[in-house]
């Protein structure tokens, strides 16, 4: 704010000197002197924007991220019983406790994550993936999340060998966010599906069909917001859809949620239709 009280002050003076000594020259020299500030003050808002950004990054990274981690680390010491036997009340404790911290931990990653692709700083390695076998452990993976819901999680496709060129962890990122949500929001005994079918010559197409009590018509307009009431209070959605969409954008695709015979999060994806096995990466 000082900076910029004193530049506005510089150029109305020159401003004043320039109309008192050559009118005629007033207006140009008047504009010129208004450009050049703006372009300083530009110049000064971005370079402290830089900082900022950096400063918050490291910030949720060094002393957040990393302090979480070394208390996972030590709870799983405790919860496996390497440093002694615990009491069933003290195992409950301490597990607890170690969920809450994991809570954290990919709380702040996804945070992080979401902010890193906002400003351009996220980098991705890129190679040939078979998105069949990726979704197939995903899916396998999510029963752990399924807490007596009864829910049959499966997948349907006619070709088990659609590529994709992506980065591996960030994609199996974005689809473990989306089918963690179809998951936590279903209702009990249904069934979370996906689809997976080609889509032209050079895109794929993955459907995640779920049936659920929780969300309604109108939550779809904003369901991959950073943040909504709504969404918040029936959901229980943080940014992890969100990170999915920045995700799925950065790989050249779309995603959008439509209601037709339940919800369905249809993403679309450019892929290699035709490719052998060997050059797939497993």
């Amino acid at each position: 704010m000082q900076a910029k009280k004193i530049l506005i002050v510089i150029m109305l003076c020159t401003a004043l000197a320039l109309i008192y000594r050559n009118p005629q020259y007033s207006f140009a020299g008047s504009v010129f002197i208004f450009v050049t500030a703006v372009l300083l003050l530009y110049k000064k808002a971005h370079t402290d924007s830089s900082v900022q950004r950096k400063a918050y990054i490291s910030t949720i990274n060094h002393d957040l991220k990393i302090p979480v981690l070394a208390q996972i680390r030590a709870l799983e010491l405790l919860s496996n019983e390497n440093t002694g036997k615990l009491n069933e009340s003290q195992k409950e404790i301490v597990n607890l406790t170690l969920d809450s911290c994991r809570f954290m931990y990919e709380m702040l990653s996804t945070i992080l994550s979401a902010y890193k692709y906002e400003n351009k700083d996220m980098h991705m390695n890129f190679e040939n993936i078979s998105l069949y076998k990726l979704l197939d452990s995903i899916m396998a993976d999510s029963a752990k999340l399924k807490h007596g819901k009864n829910l049959d999680v499966r997948m349907i496709t006619n070709d088990g060998y659609f590529v994709v060129n992506a980065d591996r962890m960030q994609i199996k990122k974005a689809f473990e966010k989306l089918i963690e949500h179809c998951v936590y929001v279903s209702d009990e005994n249904s069934e979370v599906t996906c689809f997976i079918k080609g889509k032209g010559a050079k895109k794929l197409s993955i459907t995640l069909n779920f049936q659920s009590n929780y969300i309604t018509e109108n939550d779809l307009k904003d369901m991959f917001e950073t943040y909504s009431a709504d969404k918040m209070e029936r959901v229980g959605s943080s940014l992890g859809l969100y990170l999915a969409k920045q995700i799925i954008e950065a790989h050249g695709g779309s995603i959008s949620i439509k209601c037709d015979n339940g919800f369905n999060y249809i993403i679309e994806l450019p892929c290699i239709k035709e490719c052998k096995v060997h050059a797939v990466s497993h």
